[in-house]
């Protein structure tokens, strides 16, 4: 069965998804990423800025995350930090990277103000797009010649 076709409240309580473990919460998360880069790469990573450090693997890590971890689709990574706030899968991806380095470095992770954030970006984005739209609109109105 593709994951697709599969309801979104059962693909968020399964350990699986297409035969890739799905991390059930923030350590697990951050404990399979730190299985994945293995020595080398976590010494790369921990010793870069932490902007620095998760930008730079989120067009490889982070797409990663966000197709192997069905967070479009959902799963039960994806439903946690939806809980947690986060929504949108790429800044879940960008959640999970910043507050991997964190982790990794020994830095707070700071976690409430992180959310704060995101949702506060989301919002922004929302607003300058319904802005954008209503100007749109007003141009597209036809003009009344009467």
């Amino acid at each position: 069965m593709d994951v697709s076709d599969m309801p979104y409240e059962r693909r968020i309580k399964q350990e699986r998804l297409q035969g890739v473990y799905i991390p059930k919460d923030l350590n697990d998360a951050h404990f399979q990423l730190t299985q994945m880069a293995g020595a080398k790469k976590m010494e790369q990573f921990k010793s870069l800025p932490e902007e620095r450090a998760w930008r730079s693997i989120m067009g490889t890590v982070g797409q990663w995350i966000i197709l192997k971890w069905t967070l479009y689709e959902g799963s039960r990574i994806g439903h946690y930090l939806r809980e947690l706030g986060v929504a949108h899968p790429e800044d879940q991806a960008a959640f999970l990277l910043i507050t991997w380095h964190r982790q990794a470095t020994g830095t707070d992770l700071g976690i409430a103000d992180l959310v704060k954030a995101f949702k506060e970006k989301r919002y922004k984005e929302k607003a300058e797009q319904t802005q954008k739209d209503s100007v749109i609109q007003v141009i597209k109105k036809p003009v009344n010649k009467n």
